[in-house]
């Protein structure tokens, strides 16, 4: 019987210790998280509920951020994109890695390019670089909303973007705009691009070319301290 209680206390030791381990993993467990693509070999949603991530061109998996082998993927910026379904959200708050190679001021169209276009244009992040100084940009409705200067983008640097009543972007664990808008947004479909616009007539215009990782999706907005996790700036 001793022996029977000591074996039931150490199995129930290792599934704590398997859970917090778990819980170590940004993101992974969070409330509200709606998708979560870690692009290790695989566009599998690690959050459990099973939305899908189609790949299209010939996107290659790479080393990431934490300069791991293939645990991040390189799109060429001429016809690689990813396609995933996430269901309509009143509340969209994205957090991901990206390394871009388009930064700075060059020929039309590469000085343009989307990082993710949600529900048709409806909300959607791009990196501009027409006016001089390269910077992240976020609409709303096909509209620009606000817009951050990056520097140089083609280091790695982590975006979280929230949308709700306001829009606010975060490079690297830190606020640097926050806009609000009266209109309520309403979704028209529950499909997300990355890496192109939803919109065929600006496909030449705004292919993404860089490396992407790390991907997560939530339906709230994330407080200062879980952002500082994901972006590493604790």
């Amino acid at each position: 019987m001793k022996y029977y209680i000591f074996f039931v206390f150490t199995i129930c030791l290792l599934g704590c210790e398997k859970a917090n381990n778990k819980d170590e993993i940004p993101g992974l467990e969070n409330p509200g998280l709606i998708a979560y693509f870690p692009l290790d070999s695989s566009y599998t949603d690690a959050s459990g509920n099973n939305n899908l991530l189609q790949a299209f061109g010939a996107p290659e998996f790479v080393e990431g951020y934490r300069n791991e082998a293939t645990t991040a993927v390189l799109l060429n910026g001429e016809e690689d994109y990813l396609v995933g379904s996430i269901g309509k959200l009143d509340t969209f708050s994205i957090s991901m890695w990206l390394e871009s190679y388009r930064y700075f001021v060059g020929e039309w169209p590469h000085r343009r390019s989307t990082i993710f276009d949600y529900s048709n244009k409806q909300v959607y992040g791009d990196i501009d670089g027409i006016s001089g100084a390269t910077q992240i940009n976020c609409g709303i409705e096909s509209e620009h909303v606000t817009g951050v200067d990056i520097g140089n983008g083609s280091e790695w640097f982590h975006l979280y973007m929230a949308v709700c009543n306001e829009v606010k972007i975060y490079l690297n664990g830190s606020l640097k705009k926050s806009e609000s808008f009266q209109d309520e947004m309403i979704y028209l479909g529950d499909i997300i691009y990355f890496g192109r616009a939803s919109n065929d007539d600006e496909i030449d215009l705004t292919y993404f070319y860089g490396k992407i990782d790390e991907i997560r999706i939530f339906n709230r907005i994330l407080d200062q301290a879980e952002i500082d996790e994901l972006s590493l700036k604790q």
